[in-house]
């Protein structure tokens, strides 16, 4: 079908013959075709049998530059089928500035912070003279809807946060955590424990809550910390045991005593673990019998750049034969709005060149037989070889270099 997308949506969503599940269906596909998360949408589906209100959640999308592949209509029966599937780059300062204030705001800080008796006196100021969890609860959730109606995160990682906040089918992580802000179990405690904090630091005398996971008793207190530790490097949850969990089941030799411990910055953690471990497993694979890495780190007023150097190596790929394989393109895909990756080595003779993966004005066009990474100026496959530069570094010996930058959200 030929008609703009932006108009097709529009009559589909407003249409009085469009069930709501149905118009849900629709609205999963903008979200599968924008990257972001349908969870974001559902709190709007209630209200679109009004025409203005699907009106401004399709302009909200911005889908005009898609088309629909193929709409068949058949009296209830809507069926949308989409050929393809576009990740667009997304800004690497939005993350941080996101979980930055997500760790400091007045009442959502305490998602990852113990709640002291300074603490419990300002709570119970801000909510009207008494803490009641309750209401604490429901400020997190407007403040939280606020945050990411202002920042457009992943959905990957919305959905962590929001299953952390307010529960859901599925645990929380990697881990598949079930404990929640919103646990039946945790509302059951508070009830029986009017105007308490379910953790609250030493100094509030106060009982904490605990519960049992996996036939192990967990304070409440330790739940934030686990949740704080996926948000934020700092000197308690340091970059160098980042890179100790990554490494734990390639054990390559890797240096790291020049990252210094206080380094603090907001991220997706495992996220990044993840983006490691697939360099890992390059690094794993490759001829060299012995696997030396060494880890530095750089920093100036607004990024981070982390250089994972594996030493006496050789790139599997010469300046003619260089491509975006399956590997590739999954770690451009977990590096979307967390850091710009590149790698560093001699493609060409002696001179060492940069060759940027995922950075600002690229996406990946995602087919059923052939991936591909899209310049988004000109439209066009990027040829890697064609955008090769200098590096700028002084480089000893033969290696190869993984470059993270990551922005500092300051």
């Amino acid at each position: 079908m030929s008609k703009n997308k932006y108009n097709f949506a529009y009559e589909l969503l407003s249409s009085s013959r469009v069930t709501p599940e149905q118009k849900k269906r629709i609205l999963a596909l903008i979200a599968q075709e924008r990257n972001e998360d349908i969870v974001l949408l559902e709190n709007r589906i209630g209200n679109l049998e009004k025409k203005e209100e699907a009106a401004a959640v399709v302009e909200e999308v911005k889908v005009e530059e898609k088309e629909v592949e193929e709409v068949k209509d058949e009296g209830e029966n809507i069926e949308v089928k989409n050929k393809s599937t576009e990740i667009y780059y997304k800004k690497i300062d939005v993350l941080p500035e996101f979980l930055k204030s997500l760790n400091t705001g007045t009442f959502t800080k305490y998602l990852t912070h113990k709640i002291d008796s300074d603490d419990f006196s300002i709570l119970s100021e801000e909510l009207k003279g008494e803490y009641i969890y309750e209401k604490h609860l429901e400020k997190i959730r407007e403040n939280f809807s606020i945050l990411t109606e202002k920042y457009n995160i992943d959905k990957q990682i919305y959905t962590k946060i929001n299953t952390y906040i307010n529960g859901g089918e599925n645990g929380w992580s990697e881990d598949d955590i079930q404990m929640n802000w919103s646990h039946p179990e945790l509302l059951k405690w508070v009830k029986a424990h009017p105007n308490t904090p379910p953790a609250s630091d030493e100094d509030l005398e106060k009982e904490s809550f605990t519960f049992k996971s996996r036939d192990e008793i967990i304070s409440f207190s330790d739940l934030i910390i686990r949740f704080k530790n996926q948000i934020h490097i700092r000197r308690e949850n340091p970059l160098k045991n980042i890179v100790r969990k990554a490494n734990r089941n390639f054990k390559l030799n890797i240096e790291f005593d020049k990252i210094d411990d206080k380094i603090n910055f907001y991220t997706d953690v495992e996220k990044l673990i993840q983006m490691f471990k697939i360099c890992f497993s390059w690094i794993k694979e490759s001829e060299e019998p012995e696997k030396n890495v060494i880890i530095n780190l750089k920093l100036d007023d607004n990024y981070i750049y982390i250089y994972v150097h594996h030493l006496s190596s050789i790139f599997g790929q010469n300046k003619n034969t260089l491509r975006f394989g399956k590997s590739s393109i999954n770690l451009m895909q977990k590096a979307n709005g967390v850091c710009n990756i590149s790698i560093i080595t001699n493609f060409s003779e002696n001179e060492y060149e940069e060759l940027p993966i995922w950075q600002y004005g690229r996406k990946i066009e995602k087919n059923n037989n052939y991936d591909k990474v899209i310049d988004t100026n000109t439209n066009k496959e990027i040829i890697p070889a064609n955008t090769l530069k200098n590096t700028g570094l002084l480089i000893k010996g033969q290696q190869v270099i993984y470059k993270f930058t990551i922005s500092r959200g300051l």
